[in-house]
This record gives structure tokens, sequence and C-alpha cells, in this order.
């Protein structure tokens, strides 16, 4: 039996809907010391995917399926990354 793990990131929509950003508002708008407070590094980011490019993704992954590695592990999302952090000019 062939194993794919797939593992996207920050999926979202056309609607706006992410489960990551969404949580993040939701600790700003609690008022709590985590919705202020980021303890990694401010330059890294945070990759994102469009939820029609994990269906295509997942869709072009089951046709070509015989061609795989019996194990593969697959990380999805755009090669561009927005940084939590703010640049100042």
């Amino acid at each position: 039996m062939r194993v794919v793990y797939l593992r996207p990131t920050g999926v979202y929509d056309d609607l706006c809907h992410n489960a990551f950003l969404a949580h993040q508002i939701a600790r700003i708008y609690e008022d709590g010391l985590t919705g202020h407070v980021y303890p990694g590094d401010l330059r890294t980011g945070q990759s994102s995917l469009h939820l029609g490019d994990l269906i295509d993704a997942t869709s072009r992954l089951i046709e070509r399926r015989k061609a795989l590695l019996p194990e593969l592990a697959l990380l999805l999302g755009e090669p561009e990354v927005m940084s939590t952090g703010w640049r100042s000019k």
C-alpha cells in the first residue's frame, strides 16, 4: 500500500477563510498577552495555500499515484511567504 503524507500550509479560500488568521484575530480581540506578543523571529514567514490549489494537487496526486514512491511526504504551500513582522521605512 502506498502512503502519501500531505502537509498543506495555511489553507485559505476566496472568502478569506483562514484558520491561522482567524485564531490570531481572536487572540487580539480577547486582549490577552498571546495576541500581542509573538515568541519567535518576526522575519519568519507563514506560507499559504489556496483551497483550489489544494484540491488540484490532491487530484493530480491521485492520478499519478502509481508512479510515486511507496511512502512520500509532501509539503504544499506557495513559494513566497509573508512575514509576521512590520517593516519600517
